[in-house]
């Protein structure tokens, strides 16, 4: 299935169709609201097509090769866990050797905040499709009406970029998987070759 697909939108759908078909879909098969087995599966595909198809340059690549591009969130997954290395080697947990676990920590915590973000959003945005049939008939009607959608179309932005710092997180978490503390890594390592272990690492 294709994310337009995944979306139920067509090849051509403009961005604000996109945007229409995720959030009905992710209200639809978000896991807090709908205890289907299949529930989170099916918001993922959501979340990924939409982040996907909600960039252009995504979306132009998407639809020349069938596929996204790994090399930009390899790219950002790399440099946050410098970013974390650079953070953990100023504390004592460096020097202990229990600094992959101080980095899932730090991730983790991320993830769980975005998320938080990201039910904020949704309820926010729930809360605009509900107001925009109680506004007043008329002249007031256009300048309420402009203003939650200028509100929505802010909120969307918003989501998106969590979204994609939710997908960075878990590449990120994906490449550390294997490492376990007190092996020995080279940071530069990460930004030149990919996440390597030194031949006198230990498990």
């Amino acid at each position: 299935m294709s994310h337009y697909e995944t979306l139920g939108v067509n090849g051509n759908a403009s961005l604000s169709e996109i945007k229409r078909g995720y959030r009905v879909l992710a209200g639809k098969w978000h896991p807090d609201r709908n205890h289907d087995p299949d529930a989170k599966d099916r918001f993922t595909e959501v979340r990924s097509a939409y982040e996907c198809l909600s960039d252009a340059d995504k979306r132009a690549y998407y639809d020349e090769h069938g596929t996204e591009p790994l090399d930009q969130l390899e790219e950002k997954a790399k440099a946050l866990l410098l970013e974390q290395f650079i953070q953990v080697a100023k504390s004592n947990n460096w020097r202990s050797g229990a600094y992959i676990g101080q980095i899932r920590e730090n991730i983790q915590a991320r993830i769980g905040k975005s998320k938080a973000t990201i039910k904020e959003i949704n309820e926010t945005l729930d809360r605009l499709d509900e107001l925009l049939p109680e506004l007043p008939e008329g002249e007031t009607e256009n300048v309420f009406a402009g203003a939650l959608h200028h509100v929505r179309d802010m909120c969307d932005k918003d989501l998106t970029a969590i979204q994609n710092d939710l997908t960075v997180f878990s590449r990120a978490l994906e490449i550390i998987a294997p490492y376990r503390d007190r092996q020995q890594i080279n940071p530069q390592q990460i930004v030149n070759f990919g996440f390597v272990t030194s031949s006198t690492a230990t498990v």
